[in-house]
């Protein structure tokens, strides 16, 4: 009779399966040997190593432990939630991950928000600029009336008026409709 060969994956599975009956007694003997190769200086720990190996050490932990993480996030991202709460309040940090049309939504909601804002301010800022001019127009309409009888309802804002009002400029125009006897120009060569 020709005995049957065991496959390598049986032989594992069999390997696996005493390592977990004997869990903690193969741990212990196992700590056992590592500590007995430190002392015969067979294992090297990152205090043995030179700065360039430690470099290179510390360097190859950093790339695995990068690798491990990518492709844990990849297994929970993968794996639906499970149903319920099962993570305790304030273990997940960061940001919480929104649905694409929601933030799509939240993004246009806020641009909308901000052209609203500069369209109420714009607005504000013309209402104002007319209320202005229209106070400075009913009061030169009033200031002229007190002085140009014979034309009460004439406003002052006609074609000659300078488009741009400066105090200057509105003082020069008054003084030159004005025609009262008290008010004069005044040359500045005779003071």
């Amino acid at each position: 009779m020709v005995k049957s060969k065991k496959t390598r994956a049986k032989i594992q599975r069999a390997y696996r399966e005493r390592l977990k009956e004997k869990g903690a007694e193969v741990a212990e003997k196992e700590r056992r040997r590592w500590h007995a190769r430190r002392q015969l200086k067979k294992v090297k720990v990152i205090a043995d190593l030179s700065e360039r190996e430690t470099r290179a050490v510390r360097r190859k932990w950093r790339t695995t432990k990068a690798e491990y993480r990518r492709i844990q996030r990849n297994k929970e991202s993968s794996t639906p939630p499970a149903s319920g709460r099962t993570s305790p309040v304030g273990a997940q940090r960061g940001r919480t991950k929104v649905p694409y049309r929601r933030r799509k939504a939240y993004v246009t909601i806020s641009k909308l928000n901000v052209a609203l804002e500069s369209a109420e301010a714009k607005s504000h800022k013309y209402k104002m600029r007319w209320l202005r001019l229209k106070h400075a127009s009913d009061k030169r309409t009033n200031h002229s009336e007190q002085y140009d009888n014979s034309t009460p309802n004439v406003s002052h804002l006609n074609a000659n008026t300078p488009s741009k009002s400066t105090p200057r400029s509105k003082t020069r125009y008054q003084l030159q409709h004005v025609t009262t006897p008290h008010v004069k120009k005044v040359c500045c060569s005779t003071m």
